[in-house]
């Protein structure tokens, strides 16, 4: 329970800063934190059950590897680095395929999770409208 909790904050906390990474291009913090959200969930995800109850670490490792795809490609096209936008697209076509997946499985993932993919989804292609 504790970890499940853990992750939902750094997800909230990562969606709230890759929204205002997009309106608040010269805060340098905002960027950073971004960036440290996404290696979390490259680096921790197969830890955090994300789709399901249990050790499915490989499609838990998949899930953080599409959410550090999202976060990163925020932060890349923040930095206005080279490739970022193509970075985003990759990020958004992950985004979508994981809602499609959640909601072709939602009987046996989790409730909360299929939120997050929705939301996900709905911050994925930020980077590309401002």
């Amino acid at each position: 329970m504790r970890k499940e909790s853990i992750q939902r904050a750094i997800f909230v906390i990562c969606v709230i800063v890759a929204v205002l990474n997009q309106l608040l291009d010269e805060v340098a913090f905002i960027k950073y934190v971004l960036f440290a959200g996404s290696l979390f969930y490259l680096i921790f995800g197969w830890n955090f059950s994300l789709i399901k109850d249990g050790k499915f670490y490989l499609e838990n490792e998949i899930v953080g590897f599409i959410y550090a795809t999202v976060f990163f490609a925020n932060f890349m096209d923040s930095a206005q680095m080279p490739m970022a936008k193509y970075l985003v697209y990759f990020g958004d076509l992950l985004a979508i395929g994981l809602m499609i997946y959640m909601i072709i499985k939602r009987k046996t993932v989790k409730r909360d999770m299929l939120i997050q993919s929705f939301v996900l989804f709905l911050v994925s292609p930020i980077p590309m409208w401002v």
